[in-house]
């Protein structure tokens, strides 16, 4: 779903998708090149998203890499943990796929067309 709103927000990114938090960790230890931005899903299948964005920031290599919370869940004690484990921004999924590609859209537009990224 996340690739589509992509595809149609017009955002020129490369995507990389993966499937878990293990896979995600593992794909990011391995990588040559990071990723300038990370999307990060909290609710994987096999670790707590919350745990691998502290992993993330725990990190030497990946600390300093932007990481927004995609998440399904509203509750504000899951939010107020991501911020605390060093999420910069949390955004709620919304309820239709035209919403997905309007938020996709201005993410994009804010974290690659206005703001300057580490490298």
């Amino acid at each position: 779903m996340l690739e589509r709103a992509v595809v149609q927000a017009r955002a020129e990114v490369d995507l990389v998708i993966v499937e878990d938090g293990r896979s995600s960790l593992r794909h990011l230890d391995d990588a040559t090149m990071l990723p300038s931005l990370i999307m990060l899903d909290l609710n994987l299948p096999d670790i707590a998203g919350t745990d691998v964005l502290a992993e993330i920031r725990e990190n030497a290599r990946t600390t300093s890499i932007p990481v927004l919370v995609l998440s399904g869940s509203s509750d504000q004690r899951l939010i107020d943990t991501a911020y605390r484990n060093g999420a910069n921004a949390y955004f709620v999924k919304p309820d239709t796929p035209d919403e997905l590609v309007e938020l996709v859209g201005r993410i994009h537009a804010h974290w690659h067309q206005t703001a300057v990224l580490p490298t």
